[in-house]
């Protein structure tokens, strides 16, 4: 009876591991978590501000520090970027840096394509931030 017991106690443990979400050795969420966040704050964004906390330091400090116009374009440029329907297909954690592989729906000239996504993300104050990031997809040209 005992063992019974304590068996399906540390099957349950085992279970709640396994479930439970999983964090970097630095305490925060893991690169791709981080990155999900980031596209979900730039979906909404109506500002460059709303999605700059995810981005890595220099860049986040070239964006403030555009006025005017080229912040306005700034926004648009990242706003174009945004890739729906995320899903990861590879993560890779090296020392402070991480490289996230893949796949999404991009948006290019009105049209809607398959999209292949390579992140690379930097560990910054115990948080992962997006240093670089780019998605590849294959689009038909508009007719003119």
């Amino acid at each position: 009876m005992r063992i019974k017991l304590l068996v399906s106690v540390l099957t349950l443990l085992i279970m709640l591991t396994a479930m439970a979400p999983q964090v970097t050795a630095a305490g925060g969420a893991r690169p791709n978590d981080q990155y999900r966040a980031y596209l979900q704050a730039l979906y909404w964004a109506k500002e460059l501000r709303q999605f700059s906390p995810y981005l890595c330091e220099r860049t986040r400090n070239n964006l403030e520090s555009l006025d005017g116009r080229e912040r306005q374009d700034a926004f648009k440029r990242w706003k174009k970027g945004y890739v729906a329907k995320f899903k990861l297909v590879r993560e890779e954690i090296v020392g402070d840096l991480a490289f996230i592989e893949g796949t999404g729906i991009g948006l290019e000239f009105g049209q809607l394509t398959p999209a292949k996504v390579r992140v690379e993300m930097i560990m910054e104050n115990g948080t992962w931030k997006i240093k670089h990031q780019v998605w590849t997809g294959s689009i038909s040209m508009p007719h003119r």
